[in-house]
């Protein structure tokens, strides 16, 4: 196994290249490169994956601390309540799907959104909860969103969203 932000292996097979992160790993296309965003002191980096053709087809992985207390996603309420967070109110798009995945360990979203002033955007998004199973963890929601721009939303984006998300695993 890698560690955090080490070299990634690459699966020449499926084109594609897996990252360790931290509890999780995540495989993107071959010609993605990795980027780690600062991170406050005791957190753990938000990462993105970003594709050759350009910042708006991208992917990323991100970390929220929650209470040690949080044990399943059933902690956050039904995948309705966990919907309304990930697209709220008032917030302008729509929700396309959500189902629970991974013996209910994650949910997946499918949804598109529209902020005043830019491009609607397609979006996916992969909620999974990472609890604490050593003292030295920090349990998490992760989150795991590709995204890309409605107008260039089509069939080969899709699958390449699609398989960045079901390419998610645990790794502990």
């Amino acid at each position: 196994a890698l560690a955090p932000g080490a070299a990634p292996a690459a699966r020449a097979a499926e084109a594609t290249v897996l990252f360790q992160e931290k509890r999780v790993s995540v495989a993107v296309p071959g010609d993605w490169r990795r980027q780690e965003a600062p991170a406050a002191a005791g957190q753990i980096p938000a990462v993105a994956y970003l594709s050759p053709r350009g910042a708006s087809f991208n992917a990323v992985l991100a970390y929220t601390p929650v209470r040690g207390d949080f044990t399943s996603l059933g902690s956050f309420g039904t995948i309705k309540d966990v919907e309304k967070f990930i697209l709220p109110d008032n917030v302008n798009g729509r929700m396309i799907s959500a189902k629970a995945t991974r013996s209910n360990k994650a949910y997946v979203f499918d949804y598109v959104v529209e902020a005043p002033g830019a491009p609607v955007r397609h979006l996916k998004t992969l909620f999974a909860l990472v609890p604490q199973n050593k003292a030295t963890d920090i349990p998490s929601i992760i989150s795991l969103t590709a995204q890309v721009l409605e107008s260039d939303f089509n069939s080969g984006v899709e699958a390449t969203m699609d398989g960045i998300l079901d390419s998610f695993s645990f790794t502990d």
